[in-house]
């Protein structure tokens, strides 16, 4: 969200676009109605601000949250921005936080987890931001986005990648960076950033933010075996702005990434060409092939609040997991250096009897 913020009040009218058809409901079963997809804000909101320690003081970002099982805690890495010696300017890292329910978080006293790279890796050496972090059996891998040391944009941001025992001290892959930016010409030639990771039958499924020129905003695809070494799909972007809805008509960016066993979901934000960065959206999309994606007729899922609040310009850079029938949704707002981390949650279904079936999945039908 840090480096975002130079160039984005640049894409506006340059933007091109794909249309896309609704999700229905046919296949919900009839016992079972499945809710209107609309987030409900949590009231404890905004559940993390940041402790303005020398680390985060100008700044947090980017928020990834997964629930550890084996752990029995929520755990979030996010971008965070501050000074950390010997480095006398300000740098984003990645800052590490846990919680047992959700909503109250606890920074690790041994901030920042995620430095910038040391002499001699100049790709990341002027900062790390945008993570998504999985766990993967008992070991941890990281996609981050970085960019080199600079005096003035513009930015050029690669995607590497960090894996860890722990979660908490990472080590960089000798590969890195695992993927680049696109050759002059193509939609991503001015950088990458926002990945998001799931696996699928023993592959590896990325998508991403990619900024081109004149200033198109869209999001990408690419897959691996590996999670080291990955192919961008020739068809990119998969997934542009809809000139038919004015929320998102501007700029989609940020996919948070999951699969339910059957189906790609997609959450991700959009802006309007006339608001801009005063009024950003989420909306969800599903797709069988994550080529191919279906906008949901509920979107925007997550619409600016109805009366003044902290987060009342807009939601950012969501990090979305299903956990005991609820879809949680972390997300960024409020304006630099002022950011915090926001809830909002969905229950797909209701019973005959009222409650969340259990034994469902994420619930969300074609």
């Amino acid at each position: 969200m840090f480096i975002r913020a130079i160039a984005i009040f640049l894409i506006l009218s340059f933007l091109t676009s794909c249309g896309n058809s609704d999700i229905s409901d046919d296949n919900v079963d009839d016992r079972i109605h499945q809710l209107p997809i609309t987030f409900t804000r949590d009231a404890a909101n905004p559940v993390y601000a940041p402790s303005r320690s020398a680390w985060n003081f100008a700044g947090i970002g980017d928020p990834s949250v997964i629930y550890d099982s084996t752990a029995g805690i929520f755990k979030m890495w996010c971008s965070s921005g501050g000074i950390v010696e010997p480095h006398p300017n300000v740098l984003v890292r990645i800052q590490y936080l846990t919680s047992l329910d959700g909503k109250k978080w606890n920074e690790y006293g041994m901030n920042p987890v995620f430095d910038v790279a040391p002499e001699g890796s100049d790709w990341d050496r002027g900062g790390v931001e945008t993570v998504h972090v999985m766990k993967d059996n008992a070991a941890y891998m990281m996609w981050y986005s970085g960019y080199e040391v600079r005096e003035n944009p513009p930015v050029t941001m690669k995607i590497g990648l960090a894996t860890s025992s722990d979660g908490i001290i990472w080590y960089r892959e000798d590969a890195n960076p695992i993927l680049d930016k696109g050759a002059p010409g193509e939609w991503d030639d001015s950088w990458i950033e926002s990945p998001s990771v799931v696996t699928v039958n023993g592959y590896y499924y990325m998508l991403y933010s990619g900024i081109g020129d004149p200033y198109r905003c869209a999001i990408g695809l690419a897959t691996s075996r590996d999670g080291i070494r990955w192919t961008k799909y020739p068809g990119n972007p998969v997934f542009e702005p809809e000139p038919a809805n004015s929320w998102e008509n501007a700029v989609v960016y940020a996919p948070s990434l999951y699969h339910d066993g059957n189906q790609f979901v997609m959450f991700y934000v959009g802006m309007n060409s006339a608001t801009f960065l005063e009024a950003a959206r989420i909306g969800i999309a599903i797709s069988n092939d994550g080529i191919t994606w279906k906008r949901s007729k509920d979107n925007p899922v997550l619409d600016l609040p109805a009366a003044r609040s902290w987060d009342e310009h807009g939601s950012f850079a969501p990090s979305v997991i299903f956990k005991n029938g609820t879809w949680m949704m972390y997300y960024i707002s409020g304006a630099n250096p002022n950011e915090q981390i926001g809830l909002a949650t969905w229950t797909p279904y209701i019973g005959m009897g009222g409650g969340s079936p259990s034994g469902l999945g994420p619930g969300l039908s074609f």
